[in-house]
């Protein structure tokens, strides 16, 4: 290959030349796939992705995030923004977040090589972030880019630690200061990543103390962020609140939450024999009566769904919405400060009533945390199982749901995300059935198919043919038809229908029925390429992650050891990495205390943000015990990215 290349006179590819070609190589095929992945548009999911859209599409009219009500601040606007960006610049919602997912990736592994001088320790971050089989979106939510989001902070963060120069740091401290803003202002339990960043920034400061300014350059960056959205918010609704589910509203859960009548109901935060006590020192809470104990009764059907044992009253995290749907429904969500005055004096009323005996009272240590049961917390083992199961990717990813929604407001949804590549809705998916039947001319076919309420009846198209009558039949997909001779009543003979191969044959009334031909409307199901390629790598992890972790368990022993024997000392890779590990905790003990208390937290879309922290903390624990073996030594004083760098930080922050 050298002497062709000679011969050629091309130069023999370098390295670092055959790096940026795969770089490039896998960027485009995992952009190329991600484009070709179906997803689906639920138009009807009011309370998720319908919900984002409706306030893109008001941002991208120029209405902000739409006439208030109860519904217009329930959730932070992160996700809503991007899309209204992405239809302002017209370009599909699921390019850009593939475009944002490759950017974050290389982001983080920049950050990564940075810290610690291997480009083969980057390259597997890079893959193993982006590559993750339970990160390509099967639905248009936020969850899609928050992955992305944690990535993009944490390189950010990462560069502050060890950038050398003065001035190369005040892009990444911005960088950091705005991405925090959008990760916080997406999801609404942004919580779970201020313990890393204290680390992280403990771990800056440590290191040199004049990097205060670019921590401090950080937080204002975020904080004008928060302030021009809570400005805006001012102007258009006079509340300088992002998501109102905090201050007043939180306040009111609060307070309601802590009514102890007997013992506490397993996933049910508010009891009826608790709310009928309330009722009765609380006017305010009074007033919702008819609402909460008649008209929005409704929302128990959605929690007896997951929760047997709490139908018939309000479970986990559906109350938290009848509640909001209860003040509405008197009228009180036309401004916020009319809500923010009622849920105060609910508050006001209950603690009144707590503190004077009326009421007996147990308030918990979290917002929003209803009381859990010794039986709730007996399941925290099996709720650390499911966890580690997906961590681990036992199992492929799910099949994206069929798209749901009025047709209209399906169509106007979809194409303001740019067209991707959906799921069809149940309408949409039908199967065709073509062949012959050997009858005289004139007799016709039909399928009498079930559907709630009754039966329809489909005919069929008719043609003469050689042997008699061709017929074409387009039926639903996963629907009991029957077929008949036309004209032939509910009672009259028939024959079940069931997707057969061709060639098969059925008698009907006396007459032969030959299937010829059968196709189902494309659904892009798991046949098509794009989903087999998911499955492939989903295999593909499921064999690579416990072996990562075996090694990362093992890493640590060693960097333990070498650490006890002064071989080895706390440098900034040590700190990335414990943060990394950090962040991973803290996420995932979140969605068990939300799975064991409210609702089922522990899946795919709520983890998305631990999965490339899991293969990231994993490869870098791998390299601790690989650096305390063999400690680095000489440095690259031009590139500033040697291990002499580490040695000078190790020996100031040695404890």
């Amino acid at each position: 290959m050298s002497r062709f290349l000679r011969a050629v006179r091309l130069p023999a590819p370098s390295a670092a030349r055959l790096g940026w070609i795969a770089f490039g190589v896998s960027s485009l095929a995992f952009v190329a796939l991600s484009v070709h992945l179906p997803v689906s548009v639920l138009a009807d999911a009011q309370f998720d992705d319908a919900w984002f859209f409706g306030r893109a599409h008001d941002l991208a009219a120029g209405r902000w995030l739409g006439p208030y009500s109860q519904m217009t601040l329930m959730k932070g606007p992160g996700y809503s923004i991007f899309l209204a960006l992405c239809y302002s610049l017209g370009v599909s919602a699921i390019l850009a977040q593939a475009l944002l997912n490759v950017a974050a990736c290389s982001l983080f592994a920049r950050a990564i090589w940075s810290l610690s001088g291997s480009w083969l320790l980057a390259a597997a971050v890079f893959a193993g972030c982006l590559w993750h089989p339970y990160l390509f979106p099967a639905r248009m939510i936020r969850d899609d880019i928050y992955a992305a989001q944690t990535l993009i902070y944490l390189a950010c963060l990462i560069q502050i630690l060890i950038a050398p120069g003065r001035r190369s740091r005040i892009g990444w401290s911005v960088g950091a200061g705005l991405s925090f803003a959008w990760l916080w202002m997406t999801r609404e339990e942004g919580v779970w990543i201020v313990p890393a960043s204290l680390l992280l920034c403990t771990a800056i400061l440590w290191r040199d103390r004049s990097r205060l300014i670019d921590v401090g350059r950080a937080a204002a960056t975020g904080a004008v962020a928060f302030a021009l959205v809570a400005g805006a918010n001012f102007a258009v609704y006079r509340t300088l609140s992002i998501v109102d589910f905090k201050g007043a509203y939180a306040q009111a859960i609060d307070a309601l939450q802590s009514v102890r009548v007997g013992d506490p109901v397993a996933y049910v935060p508010v009891p009826g024999k608790v709310r009928e006590r309330v009722y009765a020192v609380s006017p305010a809470f009074a007033s919702l009566r008819p609402y909460l104990e008649r008209d929005g009764r409704v929302w128990t059907t959605f929690g007896c769904q997951v929760y047997p044992s709490t139908c018939g009253d309000y479970a986990g995290g559906w109350f938290i919405w009848a509640l909001r749907d209860a003040v509405a429904a008197q009228g009180l969500y036309d401004t916020p400060a009319h809500a923010d005055a009622f849920y105060r004096t609910v508050a006001a009323e209950v603690r009144a009533a707590c503190r004077d005996g009326r009421l007996t009272c147990s308030r918990g240590l979290v917002s929003y945390l209803p009381a859990i049961t010794p039986a709730q917390w007996r399941t925290v083992p099996a709720k650390i199982e499911a966890l580690a199961a997906l961590l681990l990717v036992s199992e492929p990813p799910a099949e994206p749901e069929a798209s749901r929604g009025d047709p209209a407001e399906l169509r106007v949804m979809w194409d303001f995300e740019g067209l991707p590549r959906r799921t069809l809705d149940q309408a949409e998916r039908t199967e065709t059935l073509a062949g012959e039947i050997d009858a005289p001319p004139g007799t016709r076919l039909q399928a009498r198919c079930a559907k709630p309420g009754g039966e329809t009846v489909l005919a069929a198209e008719t043609w003469l043919s050689p042997v008699g009558q061709g017929f074409t039949l387009r039926l639903p997909v996963d629907v009991a038809c029957r077929l008949q001779i036309a004209g032939a009543g509910a009672a009259d003979p028939s024959a079940s229908y069931n997707p057969m191969p061709p060639g098969r044959q059925m008698l009907l009334a006396g007459h032969v029925v030959r299937i010829g031909a059968y196709a189902r409307a494309s659904d892009f199901k798991a046949e098509q390429a794009g989903q087999r390629v998911v499955r492939a790598l989903a295999a593909a992890f499921k064999i690579l992650m416990p072996l990562l972790l075996i090694a990362a368990a093992a890493g640590y022993l060693i960097h333990l050891a070498m650490l006890a024997r002064g071989r080895t000392r706390l440098d900034a890779y040590w700190w990335v990495t414990h943060a990394l590990w950090l962040l991973l905790v803290t996420r995932c003990a979140i969605l068990v205390l939300v799975d064991i208390s409210s609702f089922p937290g522990v899946n795919v879309l709520y983890l998305s943000a631990a999965f490339p922290l899991t293969v990231a903390a994993a490869l870098l624990t791998i390299g601790l015990g690989v650096r305390a073996l063999r400690p680095p030594i000489g440095a690259s004083a031009r590139s500033g990215r040697g291990p002499e760098r580490w040695t000078r930080f190790s020996a100031r922050s040695r404890l």
